[in-house]
């Protein structure tokens, strides 16, 4: 299946900026991460304009994570919590089903919301903040595949009241 994908949030976090920095804006590299959980993942110095990141993984995806972490482990894991799953005779994962574009959407609804509820906490307390941008990780989806793939749900933040000023959607395929 590939490189396994490394959950912890900081990396995740430092390698969207770095990507956002290089594809996208470079005047990105100018943030610097914070690393408590109760400020805006990144910031200028003058506290001005913020990067705040999350990520979204279905739950075959985190089903998958886990089995293959447990075969490096030299563990025999369970595959059948992963739902259409196809094994080759070793127990290597060589397919599984994720979610459809709908419910891929809608959960990444929902996570727009989650941090737009966060931020706004965030700005009553350092309302120096006059930008905030939000990127989005969602690794590996090939329902992701093209610019064209985000179009419903680009229409649903035009039509939300966010504080987010700029909204990036990046694939992660490690």
């Amino acid at each position: 299946m590939g490189k396994l994908l490394d959950c912890n949030s900081n990396d995740l976090e430092l390698k969207s900026l770095d990507r956002i920095a290089n594809l996208f804006d470079d005047s990105y590299k100018t943030l610097n991460h914070n690393k408590k959980s109760d400020e805006f993942d990144f910031t200028n110095d003058e506290k001005t304009w913020a990067l705040e990141h999350t990520s979204y993984i279905c739950e075959s995806s985190k089903e998958v994570i886990k089995y293959e972490k447990a075969r490096e482990k030299g563990k025999n894991p369970d595959h059948t919590r992963i739902e259409g799953f196809i094994v080759d005779g070793d127990g290597e994962l060589l397919a599984y089903f994720g979610n459809g574009m709908t419910s891929t959407r809608k959960n990444l609804r929902k996570c727009i919301r989650n941090k737009d509820i966060k931020c706004r906490k965030r700005l009553l307390k350092e309302p120096t903040f006059q930008r905030i941008d939000l990127v989005i990780t969602v690794p590996d989806d090939p329902l992701f595949d093209d610019r064209n793939s985000i179009k419903p749900l680009d229409e649903f933040i035009r039509e939300y009241n966010s504080v987010f000023n700029t909204y990036i959607l990046q694939v992660d395929s490690n």
